[in-house]
């Protein structure tokens, strides 16, 4: 029997939040910022009129197709719990940007002070008028709301599809894709026009709910003999093939770990994560009983000090077909930090929103842990902007809070729009996942050991001690590739796969696959054109733009890249894969009598058995567990957005990584497809890297910074804070205040301290970047940059200069300048286009100066 101080906590509706947030609670811990006064206006400033409406553009799903469509669904499908994303004002936004730099910059006073969720809302939510009358308009639709965020950035609100038809006139259809049914808008929602200034979208109107990134490999059993686990000849035709099963030991062998329980020397240190707690978000439960076989098996830990706590957001969703990923991502974030608390929090999938982001909203809400594993992943292109957004602010409110997400790249290479599940060809071009994809999120891609195909005697033992905890029979750091099986051989015989003649891996049945570690750009962004020979392209910005770490190290394509970094996700093609405990339930073959990490007096029993998984997944929970014990080398204190310093350090301390520079995670496509290229494989040529997103030395799209010695990380992290830097404006010449007409040309020059900082500067107001005629962005030079703006818009405000930082020096704002800019004296004039009566062609145009005569 499991101990009952496991326990499952039922969230509490926060309906008297909608009347209690005028109060401002303060955390009395060590390293939190203290709420400024801030004064949150009131933006709704006219009664709510449902005639008066404003569409949200761009919320369709992309499957929503009238090929897919069965008709209109029942008007009393229940829509489950629904989030209404809330919108910031363009100061509020302008503000916190400004803020979540300074949380990363050891010169701001406002260095690592975190926010609780309280005091992020107080200062960057909407005010409590205008909260009341959005909350009291949903009611009137009759909708029941279920919760307010602390955050003030959602309210939970839930009632039927008639309901969401009449209030948002869209309707509600049933579509029918790959055979399982689904419902979603059919057309885009709309909304009070009196809303528009604080209400951004519905997330979502359809239940094309994120996808596990758990991929299953084979099953092993223990063998006495040996004392290693092998693959289980007696399901799977191997052929005596061996297969390394990666277990905590062989983690802590392959990344260098300082782990006390795994590695006992460490430069006279060990760290193990306590004191640390890793958050886990899935949409299932887990058989609590399969982490502690895990840990009995290879922690030798058989007490319940670190079972995961489970916490239910709602109703609990049991034990369902993403309970395998649960196991995972709980065993392997342990199992590389076993010291560390783990907090699982889950919640059911309902007709129109995923668990999965109830679950994460609880975490951020219950503000109780320092690192957050998301091992999901959904198409970025096909979230629309609500959900994007629903993303976006979740990550944003993670980063205030100092918590460090890590989401899984995916496991469909460089096509996150196909299913790799179902798909064994690419249809839908190159794109990235829409929850690794923002810029305050860790992405976390995957490897391989490719080399174990030919050399694996080199790198395993063929037999362990057999004692607890060391069944581990890696031997060393195993160099790595790009994980991809679309490209595969049999492993047996494999050399490393390089971009030159690809070839789709085929199975015994004739079937290719998709199955690689994801990567690319956001929003599937591509060059306009030939590459220089600077690497520049022009490019559409339709994806976020490139964050502030990113500017140095990764291609110059002006948008967020991924992964930022990759570990192990192999699933046995190569000969290695993750050994994970798990029930018959979350096997998902009940037909067969499966008993995973069966112990007898500390020992494993003959022939037990393990499960295979690989995956992102995988890649993604251990390095949560591996920031773990970051986190606990640097005293306990929460790291943030850590990829300010994980490119600090790539391009400071290379050590740390372990590059690769063979390899890539081009997937098979189908001929004709976008991106696919004469080879039947996707191949970026026409927008970044001539071969294909290819792994080479230093940062690509295929393993983004590589891996991580673990020890190495640990030790140098106090190392890789950025440098401080200084930023001031003029205009004209001057810090004084400036009066001009509309459509002057104003000269602003801008200086950044040390001059050696590299990177854009933006010229801002309150209400954003100014264009300045190439989206509002100057280069420095020197530290230097200048320009001549005519474009100001008429009023009285403030200017400013931002510059965002790179990945050795921090952003930083220059002081405000006043504006005042009057209107410009008008003039009338004409001009007319004329044509021949009998061709239609044209004999130009005529035009008068202003009050003269055409005649």
């Amino acid at each position: 029997m499991l101990p009952t101080r496991i326990t499952r906590q039922l969230a509490i509706s926060h309906l008297s939040a909608v009347f209690t947030f005028g109060l401002l609670v303060c955390a009395t811990a060590t390293g939190y910022a203290q709420a400024g006064q801030v004064t949150t206006s009131n933006r709704i400033t006219r009664p709510v009129d449902d005639a008066a409406r404003v569409v949200l553009r761009g919320n369709v799903h992309p499957l929503a197709q009238a090929r897919f469509d069965r008709g209109e669904a029942s008007a009393s499908v229940s829509t489950g719990r629904i989030m209404l994303v809330l919108k910031r004002s363009s100061e509020q936004q302008t503000t916190l940007k400004q803020y979540l730099d300074d949380l990363q910059n050891p010169g701001s006073p406002n260095y690592h002070k975190w926010l609780t969720p309280e005091q992020y809302g107080k200062q960057y939510g909407i005010s409590d008028t205008d909260l009341a009358t959005v909350t009291s308009w949903l009611q009137s639709q009759g909708f029941a709301i279920d919760k307010v965020s602390a955050a003030r950035n959602v309210i939970e609100f839930s009632g039927s599809a008639g309901q969401i038809q009449r209030a948002f006139h869209t309707s509600i259809h049933s579509y029918v894709v790959r055979g399982e049914q689904h419902y979603a808008n059919a057309s885009d929602p709309q909304i009070p026009a009196a809303l528009a200034p604080v209400v951004a979208g519905i997330a979502s109107l359809n239940d094309f709910h994120p996808r596990s990134h758990a991929t299953r490999s084979l099953r092993g059993r223990y063998d006495t003999e040996s004392k290693t686990i092998k693959p289980d000849l007696t399901l799977f035709d191997r052929s005596n093939k061996p297969l390394l099963y990666v277990d905590p030991a062989d983690a802590a062998t392959i990344y260098n770990t300082p782990n006390t329980a795994l590695n006992a020397a460490y430069h006279g240190t060990t760290y193990d994560g306590t004191g640390i707690t890793i958050g886990i978000a899935g949409d299932s439960e887990i058989a609590l009983q399969d982490v502690a076989n895990y840990r009995a098996t290879f922690l030798n830990d058989t007490s319940i000090n670190h079972l995961p706590n489970v916490i239910v957001d709602g109703n609990d969703p049991g034990i369902n077909g993403d309970a395998i990923e649960a196991l995972l991502d709980n065993e392997v974030a342990g199992g590389i930090a076993p010291g560390a608390m783990i907090n699982f929090y889950t919640a059911n999938n309902v007709d129109f929103q995923s668990g999965l982001f109830l679950a994460i909203y609880r975490a951020l809400d219950d503000n109780a842990i320092s690192i957050l594993n998301v091992s999901f992943g959904a198409c970025e292109a096909a979230q629309g902007a609500s959900g994007n957004l629903q993303i976006l602010e979740a990550w944003e409110q993670a980063a205030a809070q100092g918590i460090s997400v890590t989401v899984s790249t995916g496991d469909n290479g460089s096509a996150a729009c196909d299913d790799p599940n179902s798909e064994m060809t690419a249809i839908n071009g190159l794109a990235v996942n829409g929850l690794a994809s923002t810029p305050y999120n860790i992405a976390v891609g995957g490897t391989d050991f490719d080399i174990l195909g030919t050399q694996f005697n080199s790198y395993v033992t063929n037999s362990s001690s057999g004692n607890a905890p060391y069944y581990g029979t890696a031997l060393k750091y195993i160099p790595e590739n790009p994980w991809n099986d679309s490209t595969a051989t049999d492993f047996a015989t494999a050399a490393n796969v390089t971009t030159s003649g690809n070839t789709p891996y085929i199975d015994s049945n004739g079937n290719n696959n998709i199955a690689a570690a994801s990567g690319g750009i956001s929003s599937q962004a591509v060059c306009n054109g030939a590459i220089d020979q600077s690497g520049n392209c022009s490019i559409a910005l339709t994806g976020y733009s490139k964050p502030s770490f990113q500017k140095s190290l990764t291609p110059n394509d002006g948008v967020r890249d991924l992964p930022d970094v990759s570990l192990l996700a192999a699933d046995g093609q190569y000969g290695a894969t993750w050994a994970v405990c798990a029930d018959n339930l979350a096997n998902g073959d009940p037909t067969q009598n499966y008993t995973d990490c069966q112990t007898t007096n500390g020992q494993l029993t003959a022939n037990t058995t393990f499960t295979g998984i690989g995956g992102t997944s995988a890649s993604s929970a251990a390095f949560a567990g591996i920031l773990a014990l970051v986190a606990q080398a640097q005293g306990g204190a929460r790291l943030g957005q850590a990829n300010h310093a994980l490119y600090n350090l790539a391009k400071n301390h290379p050590a740390v990584f372990h590059d690769m520079t063979a390899g890539n995670n081009s997937v098979y496509c189908k001929s004709g497809s976008p991106n696919c290229a004469a080879n039947n494989f996707l191949n970026a040529a026409s927008s970044l890297s001539p071969g294909g997103y290819d792994a080479k030395s230093g940062y690509d799209l295929a393993t983004g910074l590589g891996s991580v010695d673990v020890s190495a990380l640990v030790s140098n992290w106090s190392n890789a804070k950025l440098t401080s830097t200084s930023t001031s404006l003029q205009i004209n010449g001057s810090t004084a205040a400036v009066n001009a007409k509309h459509g002057t040309s104003l000269n602003f020059d801008v200086t950044v301290t040390p001059s050696a900082a590299t990177g854009d500067v933006s010229i801002v107001n309150t209400s954003g970047v100014i264009n300045n005629g190439t989206q509002g962005f100057l280069t420095l030079s020197n530290g230097i940059a200048s320009a001549a703006i005519n474009s100001l818009p008429g009023g009285s405000y403030s200017m400013s200069a931002d510059y965002g930082g790179d990945d050795s020096y921090a952003a930083s704002q220059s002081d405000s300048i006043n504006v005042t800019i009057s209107p410009e004296g008008s003039v009338t004039a004409l001009s007319v286009n004329t044509y021949d009566a009998m061709t239609g062609m044209s004999l130009g145009s005529v035009s008068t100066a202003p009050y003269g005569s055409l005649f």
